[in-house]
């Protein structure tokens, strides 16, 4: 029999971190970094160096990571650095 960790309890720790972290920034103990900002498609597009344009497809495609509270495209610094990292060459 092999030991394969509970994918449960590995999200239930993950959950706990996330807890945690968010606890301390509400405690002032620890401000968000920069790349935590969210970006609107203006600053997305300009980060990114492309098109306004470009960005809109890649969004209506799905190929880069977007939250769309509402109306609004916003964009996650980090999660557009890491995009950019994961399709450099």
């Amino acid at each position: 029999m092999t030991n394969n960790p509970n994918p449960f309890n590995e999200l239930s720790n993950q959950l706990d971190r996330i807890e945690k972290r968010l606890d301390q920034m509400s405690d002032g103990k620890q401000k968000p970094s920069k790349d935590d900002a969210l970006l609107t498609i203006d600053e997305a597009a300009a980060y990114l160096k492309i098109p306004k344009k470009t960005l809109y497809q890649y969004t209506s495609k799905r190929i880069i990571p977007y939250l769309k509270p509402g109306k609004h495209l916003l964009f996650r610094k980090i999660d557009l650095s890491n995009w950019l990292d994961s399709h450099s060459k």
